[in-house]
């Protein structure tokens, strides 16, 4: 037995046949080895006020509940994110039906025309079982999805800090090089020092170009407008920039957001897709025309990219070894989903590209501190 003797089970049956409730209650009351309490509920509906009112071990549900049917319940639970074991209750032959419940989630299924105390007993210990193992499964994902979020986490709080470093310490000290090169070069002007100025004049190019590698770097790792002004102006500046780098390819934004609806969490995750998918624009799709939104709607926020590049088959793309094609795309989807988003990508070779992602008003972002 893998149920303790004397265990108490909570049993939900929903059956809109009384008769058949009878009959299963008389079957049930035959299994040894627990202690089982049976409550009934008539119907759909009837059902669904209960599972809100009680939470039952195992759940009995007839396939055929008159307007509805038994998978019809098992999905409208599933949309309250609620891993209920449930056996379905079918008739003899209904092997289609048998399938799409176990596809659907259902822990398992039984013909009523062949049950029995020993079918019920085999079923409700297996179901139980499976019903512990799926919630330890849960509890694990939960476990892994809070330690990967605490690590992007870490990651963006160490990018902003060498940023600042690089902005604050490093590129200071260019700055004051540069100026000081300036300063001793009109002196040189003066004394008209033509071979030495022309050095001077060359070292000052040099901390120049330096200088703008440095605020390069510093703002990949962690844009200070994001900081300061926000998602929004980010956007437009990073496009811009971009724009700059890649004078072929040409930019269209739309962002229909206001900065103060956007949770602050979202803000570096919007960012660093953007940035990403832009990067795969420039280095793969070979694109002429880019277009990028961002909208609020009733539903949620939702991040639009679309490039009319050589696309790919992104079959291909799984098949491929990572080292070969880089974490571009895994990233954007695991940061996408880790804020409780939906991430989709649309490709098809020579047909450009779409990037997706949605996240809805009615979950709470996943993010702790408000800083992945």
């Amino acid at each position: 037995m893998l149920l303790e003797n004397n265990q108490s089970v909570r049993i939900l049956l929903v059956e809109d046949d009384e008769d058949d409730y009878v009959i299963f209650r008389d079957i049930l009351s035959r299994v040894t080895g627990c202690r089982v309490f049976l409550e009934w509920a008539p119907g759909y509906g009837q059902a669904l006020e209960k599972v809100k009112q009680t939470r039952y071990d195992v759940y009995f549900v007839d396939y055929r509940l008159g307007d509805h049917n038994g998978l019809d319940l098992l999905k409208a639970l599933q949309l309250q994110d609620l891993y209920i074991p449930i056996i379905i209750l079918t008739g003899h032959g209904d092997y289609e039906i048998d399938i799409q419940a176990m596809k659907e989630g259902a822990a398992d299924f039984l013909e009523k025309e062949f049950l029995n105390s020993s079918l019920l007993d085999r079923s409700i210990r297996y179901t139980m079982e499976r019903s512990k193992a799926m919630k330890e499964l849960s509890e694990s994902r939960q476990q892994l999805r809070l330690l990967s979020t605490r690590l992007l986490e870490a990651q963006e709080n160490e990018r902003k800090v060498v940023a600042q470093e690089l902005h604050d310490s490093i590129g200071s000290s260019l700055g004051a090089i540069k100026y000081t090169l300036e300063q001793k070069a009109v002196e040189m002007d003066n004394e008209a020092q033509e071979d030495g100025g022309i050095l001077l004049d060359r070292a000052i190019s040099m901390v120049r170009s330096t200088m703008e590698e440095v605020r390069r770097i510093s703002t990949n790792l962690r844009p200070p407008l994001l900081d300061n002004l926000g998602i929004l102006t980010t956007i437009r500046a990073h496009c811009r920039e971009f724009q700059e780098v890649y004078p072929d390819i040409r930019i269209n934004s739309q962002l229909d957001v206001q900065e103060e609806d956007v949770p602050e969490g979202l803000k570096i995750v919007i960012f660093r897709i953007l940035q990403e998918a832009l990067n795969n624009a420039a280095k793969y799709s070979k694109a002429k025309d880019v277009h990028v939104s961002l909208e609020k709607t009733e539903a949620g926020f939702e991040f639009y990219l679309e490039d009319d590049g050589s696309g790919f088959d992104p079959e291909d793309l799984s098949l491929r070894p990572i080292e070969k094609h880089g974490m571009g795309i895994s990233g954007m989807r695991e940061r996408v989903e880790l804020s409780n988003g939906f991430f989709k990508i649309i490709s098809k070779k020579g047909n450009g590209t779409i990037i997706r992602a949605f996240w809805p008003i009615c979950s709470q972002v996943f993010i702790p501190n408000d800083s992945l």
